[in-house]
């Protein structure tokens, strides 16, 4: 039956495979089925003998026999395997989702076969949809309850107002000393709430994406900082950037707080630098964002892309503590990464890496 890999015993081969718990089987270069083990048997729910000599074709609906062929001609011409999230229907029609794993294995004769490993992810898939939508929910339930938490901060702060104004000769100084707690309570409050809808919002429109050419996004947050830079006496100098595909306003998002970020922690007696450099490197783009500030204690690295986490005192740096974990989600939902490199005294080195997109 199967004399063409040389195997001097198949029968010792398949009760290995037989020990298996994941469908395992060999397609020739015809793409027959020429062994299985007993987990494809009862995975596709059919006896072997109606397997074996035939194709997907033969035995499953030619919509997903279709996608099964493509792959497989990929790993037998190319010879490089791969791995893939498709539909299966057993021969009583239940559907499942499964990941199958493609290798080609050639003999010493040149003859070259197909092996497949199969393993069902339906209920992983199941789980992690509940996972999403409990996601999508949460973030629906931050999103409502933020903009609910803005309307009596700003009746606070009117009020606050009309107190000042009605009773500005008959407060006492203590009096206006409460008064001041208050606002700069009330205003924490206010940042902590736009940042949350901030974040709440962060994944909302990044469905379409576009070409988003990184000078000019450079371009539009320096343009947006110019009272900033100006007064602080800042330094910008950015490389020549690529263009990636994005979302454009959480590209502009992403580089607003991390040059914000630069200007606020800047040190007191040094004009601040930035100082934003590219390279490609293999299949992503690597792009820097450095400046010359206060930087980060090696301890608290860590801490810096965590939720609501200031690693510096609030009276000083003002902030929700959100911004840089808002970074972080852009960058990720582009399948990228972003860390930072820091020295007390010295700087932060902020290292984006994004795919290039071909």
């Amino acid at each position: 039956m199967f004399t063409t890999l040389s195997q001097p015993d198949i029968s010792f081969l398949e009760g290995i495979l037989n020990h298996v718990n994941d469908p395992v089987f060999v397609k020739d270069e015809d793409h027959k089925f020429v062994m299985l083990n007993d987990a494809s048997c009862d995975f596709f729910g059919l006896e072997r003998k109606d397997v074996l000599g035939k194709t997907d074709f033969d035995i499953f609906p030619e919509s997903e026999a279709n996608v099964y062929r493509l792959k497989d001609i990929a790993v037998l011409t190319s010879g490089q395997g791969n791995v893939n999230v498709e539909n299966f229907t057993d021969s009583l029609g239940n559907k499942f989702i499964i990941s199958t794993k493609k290798s080609l294995y050639k003999t010493s004769n040149g003859d070259k076969f197909l092996v497949v490993i199969i393993r069902d992810i339906s209920e992983l898939k199941k789980t992690e949809k509940l996972l999403l939508d409990s996601i999508d929910k949460l973030a629906e339930f931050a999103y409502a309850a933020s903009h609910d938490l803005k309307v009596p901060l700003n009746t606070i702060n009117f009020l606050i107002g009309l107190i000042e104004k009605d009773q500005s000769t008959s407060l006492s100084d203590k009096s206006r000393s409460y008064l001041d707690y208050i606002k700069s309570a009330s205003s924490a409050a206010d940042d902590l709430i736009s940042g949350l809808l901030e974040y709440a919002t962060v994944d909302n429109n990044g469905c379409k994406l576009e070409e988003v050419d990184l000078n000019e996004t450079i371009n539009d947050v320096e343009t947006n900082m110019y009272a900033s830079i100006l007064s602080n006496g800042v330094s910008l100098k950015f490389d020549k950037l690529p263009v990636i595909k994005a979302n454009k306003v959480r590209i502009y998002q992403l580089f607003q707080n991390l040059l914000s970020n630069a200007v606020k922690f800047r040190k007191s007696d040094v004009d601040p630098k930035i100082n934003i450099t590219y390279k490609r490197k293999g299949s992503n783009h690597l792009i820097s964002v450095e400046d010359n500030g206060i930087g980060i204690v090696e301890s608290d690295i860590d801490k810096i892309f965590k939720i609501f986490v200031k690693l510096n005192p609030s009276e000083q740096y003002k902030g929700s503590g959100i911004g840089l974990t808002i970074c972080q989600t852009i960058v990720n939902n582009l399948g990228g990464a972003i860390k930072v490199e820091s020295m007390l005294h010295v700087g932060s080195k902020f290292i984006i890496t994004v795919p290039v997109q071909v």
